[in-house]
């Protein structure tokens, strides 16, 4: 049985008249929301992974960080997948290098 996707307000948020939104520096918004993510205490850490095939993007959540290397190593091993790990100290990105764009070396020294 197909599990039915997660609705979003994405429609109804971007619809939305900018002046309704107070403005933000963008290093505020940075340190908010990228700096601040908070995963909950009983998770070990979260992937997110995107098919360069299909571009489909799934998410993981383990409790196990065992369980969370055998997902990495899969997704390794499969080459078609860039994945983003993200513990509660860390985030780290990982992209296969057949996919790697000259952008990606120019920014993170490839």
């Amino acid at each position: 049985m197909k599990r039915k996707e997660f609705p979003n307000n994405y429609n109804m948020i971007k619809n939305c008249p900018a002046e309704w939104f107070d403005p933000i520096e963008f290093t505020t918004f940075m340190h908010w929301k990228i700096d601040g993510w908070e995963m909950p205490t009983e998770y070990h850490c979260m992937i997110r992974a995107r098919n360069h095939r299909t571009q489909k993007v799934t998410e993981y959540m383990y409790k196990s960080g065992a369980a969370a290397k055998k997902k990495v190593k899969q997704l390794i091993d499969g080459a078609e997948t860039e994945f983003t790990v993200c513990t509660h100290n860390d985030i780290q990105h990982l992209i296969p290098l057949k996919y790697v764009t000259e952008n990606d070396k120019k920014n993170y020294s490839i």
